[in-house]
């Protein structure tokens, strides 16, 4: 399966870097609310709400805080879109994506696929946290790990990540 390559090159990553990480088993979550206790329970992690939107002709995965709310107006000037909106089933299935599994990893496994645009958007509050706490392309493990790591294994995959406000 594509999620578990991707997967065992992030943690060969890692583990080749000697970088410290924790990956998490649970059963499968979809939302925020679902994994709400049954992942890490550490205190000081940018844990992670994955939103996979739609612009005119772009596509960006938002990552905010899990207790932040989706600001369109304020996603839509950050991207310098008029409008964005949640992208639907043919969007996610277009990029070999599940609801449940979206991620900051998610875009390693599909940019280079697809001819459309497909960026990816922390809300500038990242910077406030050390380490983060999200799903790597699976909804039934969570990985805490360094932002720093994070960036700097999207980076060497040509990634390139916005930080922005995105709470207007």
């Amino acid at each position: 399966m594509a999620n578990e390559r991707y997967l065992a090159d992030l943690i060969d990553y890692l583990k080749a870097k000697a970088y410290k990480f924790e990956l998490i088993s649970h059963r499968p979550v979809y939302n925020c609310e679902e994994a709400e206790g049954i992942v890490s329970k550490r205190a000081g992690l940018f844990k992670t709400k994955s939103l996979f939107l739609k612009g005119r002709s772009e596509y960006y995965m938002v990552v905010l805080e899990e207790s932040q709310r989706m600001n369109f107006k304020a996603v839509s000037l950050a991207v310098g879109e008029k409008k964005i909106r949640f992208a639907d089933e043919v969007d996610l299935k277009k990029f070999k994506l599940e609801q449940g599994s979206l991620g900051p990893f998610s875009i390693i496994e599909n940019s280079s696929r697809q001819a459309h645009h497909f960026k990816l958007v922390f809300d500038e509050s990242i910077k406030d946290y050390q380490d983060i706490e999200t799903h790597p392309n699976c909804n039934d493990k969570t990985i805490v790990l360094s932002i720093a790591h994070m960036i700097e294994y999207l980076g060497e995959r040509g990634v390139s990540i916005l930080m922005k406000g995105l709470q207007g």
